[in-house]
């Protein structure tokens, strides 16, 4: 099986790898590319900006190359649920022609964040940005950004969310013997 994902993140990438893994335990060989994909979404995607930025990931993966068997994108971003924001991350996966997409849990943004943040989320990365000085957080060299990890002080890493979202939507391009995805009405 040949994957190409939209994005060369090699967190999301290696997410991909992950879960494919744990699937598919054995069961198929498969190669993964990244390819850098565009969102056309928010740099901080807000609200459904974040399920269209994986969609659009997935379809620009789709049109650079169609030698693939699957395509995925991904896309973390902020949603204020019942007055709070949380940071979820959305998959798209395109498989023989059908658009499979599914989220992650969400992860609470501490108030020191929430508070900060404009209406557009469009600060989230300077508000970010200014306690990895101010704390000296890293960055992972190889890696990038793991905010999750950030916010929790590393008891959750962004790889718990992407490979959640991944895993969603797998499931429903593969379902299991007996999968009620796979059963008709």
């Amino acid at each position: 099986m040949r994957i190409l994902v939209g994005t060369e993140n090699k967190r999301k990438i290696e997410a991909v790898r992950t879960v494919i893994d744990n699937v598919f335990v054995g069961d198929n060989e498969y190669a993964i590319t990244g390819f850098s994909a565009v969102s056309d979404v928010s740099e901080t995607p807000l609200g459904e900006e974040t399920k269209q930025g994986a969609i659009n990931r997935a379809v620009s993966a789709e049109k650079h190359n169609t030698d693939y068997d699957l395509y995925i994108g991904i896309e973390s971003g902020l949603i204020n649920r019942f007055g709070d924001w949380y940071e979820e991350v959305w998959s798209a996966i395109i498989y023989d022609g059908k658009i499979y997409t599914a989220y992650s849990s969400g992860v609470k943004l501490p108030e020191s964040i929430s508070t900060k943040l404009l209406p557009d989320v469009s600060n989230h990365r300077d508000i970010m940005n200014s306690f990895r000085v101010k704390y000296n957080m890293g960055i992972d060299a190889t890696l990038g950004v793991d905010t999750w990890g950030d916010y929790t002080g590393n008891k959750i890493s962004r790889e718990i969310g992407l490979e959640e979202a991944v895993r969603n939507a797998l499931v429903q391009v593969f379902p299991g013997k007996g999968s009620l995805y796979s059963r008709a009405n």
